[in-house]
């Protein structure tokens, strides 16, 4: 089902930026590209409204435009965590909110595959898992002992997991 609703997105997406009513670059075997894609999923839900949508299935994001709340919770999900490992760049807290923001994104990620492949950069990722690196180095000494290995496990497992998406 997740496969089936992921093409008819991307058909969607594919037949306006055919029709003229998106914008986007096509390859010189007109052909659209995944960049072409991304870009057009980062129009925000307003801009979404001027188009005449359609109903295509029963799901929760079975209509054209609830199909891009996913690409907005993802959106917000990364600036999120942009913002939290600036701060934690600079920070020597023990208490660190970008595991539970790496979690949180991981739940929107399973269910919008096609859409976390596309916005997700690994190079951010791996970012985002140096920055919590250096902080646990940082800070393990200040974490109490009964959490200390727990935390770091916790981080590997879920930027392990993470580290499945993107491009």
């Amino acid at each position: 089902m997740n496969t089936v609703n992921n093409t008819i997105r991307i058909s969607l997406i594919k037949s306006r930026v055919n029709q003229g009513l998106l914008n986007a670059r096509k390859t010189t075997k007109n052909r659209v590209t995944t960049r072409d894609l991304k870009e057009t999923l980062s129009f925000s839900t307003p801009m979404r409204k001027c188009f005449k949508m359609k109903i295509f299935s029963t799901a929760p994001e079975g209509n054209e435009l609830a199909q891009y709340v996913g690409v907005d919770y993802i959106k917000f999900s990364i600036s999120t965590i942009e913002s939290v490992t600036d701060w934690m760049k600079k920070n020597d807290n023990m208490a660190q909110p970008l595991l539970a923001n790496i979690d949180l994104l991981l739940m929107i990620s399973h269910k919008y595959t096609t859409d976390a492949n596309l916005l997700l950069e690994k190079r951010k990722i791996q970012e985002w898992k140096q920055v919590f690196n250096d902080w646990f180095a940082r800070c393990e000494s200040k974490i109490p002992a009964k959490y200390r290995e727990g935390i770091k496990e916790n981080g590997d497992e879920l930027f392990k997991e993470l580290e499945q998406y993107g491009h």
